[in-house]
């Protein structure tokens, strides 16, 4: 419930601080010209002190939330740094690629109830704004291994535009299969991802699999909510995690931007 109260202190308190200030000088405007109508000079005096003062109340209640939210925000940063998360990553050592294999199925998925928190060690592999993608190893299966990105790396639509679709029709399954597929990863990087004719190569995770890979709502977390490729509520939703680490099947529509954790199988 309170994880990313910090950025929303921080929101909250720019809106206050606009808020306060808009209204403290429509309060000075109406009261100078209620006490001005017999005095000019002092219509213009208590102008001044509402509107001054108002805003400078409204300034500083603002920004003393502000500094909460922030101090909020800089102990979630310490306390991942020492949550046991590895700071260091180390790239993936490729092998000679063999035939295309299937991902496992949904049955081989660690259940819910097992509560197996799988969530391994972080690689690099492939580009992203020139940066390296940080991946975190969730499963190793008959030389092949899934890799999810350890943070959102974008916000998008799940589709273009609000309507029934499902995730092998959706435009953000084409887009990471065709733009971001051909940008983040090199030919020799292509040649070791496992490709399915039904997920892609680069796809989201399922609710079931955002359930059996994490032992818990704080080691799925990337503090934004991102998508999953299971449909939500409606035919035109799509469920997501929270920012809080929690899914929420219901989801949102697909038109609504969100961020994107790509996964994807490689063979190591």
């Amino acid at each position: 419930m309170f994880i990313g109260i910090g950025k929303k202190l921080k929101t909250l308190a720019k809106a206050v601080a606009i808020i306060g200030i808009v209204l403290s000088i429509a309060g000075g405007l109406l009261l100078g010209f209620s006490v001005g109508a017999g005095n000019a000079l002092l219509g213009v005096a208590a102008f001044a002190a509402v509107a001054v003062v108002g805003s400078l109340i409204s300034w500083v209640a603002s920004w003393t939330a502000y500094a909460i939210g922030e101090n909020n925000e800089m102990l979630h940063r310490l306390t991942d740094e020492k949550g046991g998360r590895p700071p260091k990553t180390a790239p993936i050592t490729r092998t000679a690629p063999t035939a295309d294999a299937a991902p496992p199925t949904a049955s081989e998925i660690p259940s819910e109830e097992a509560k197996v928190n799988t969530y391994g060690d972080a690689v690099t592999f492939g580009l992203y704004n020139n940066s390296p993608i940080v991946w975190r190893k969730l499963d190793e299966r008959d030389g092949t291994t899934l890799l999810v990105t350890e943070r959102n790396l974008v916000k998008r639509a799940y589709h273009n535009k609000d309507t029934a679709v499902s995730w092998e029709n959706s435009g953000l399954r084409e887009w990471l299969n065709d733009a971001f597929y051909g940008t983040a990863f090199s030919e020799s990087d292509q040649g070791i991802i496992v490709s399915d004719e039904t997920l892609g190569s680069v796809f989201l995770l399922s609710i079931e699999e955002a359930r059996g890979y994490f032992a818990d709502d704080r080691s799925r977390t990337t503090r934004d909510p991102y998508w999953l490729r299971s449909q939500g509520l409606e035919a035109d939703y799509a469920a997501v995690v929270a920012d809080n680490g929690a899914i929420s099947e219901g989801g949102y529509v697909v038109s609504h931007k969100c961020g994107v954790r790509p996964a994807i199988w490689v063979r190591l």
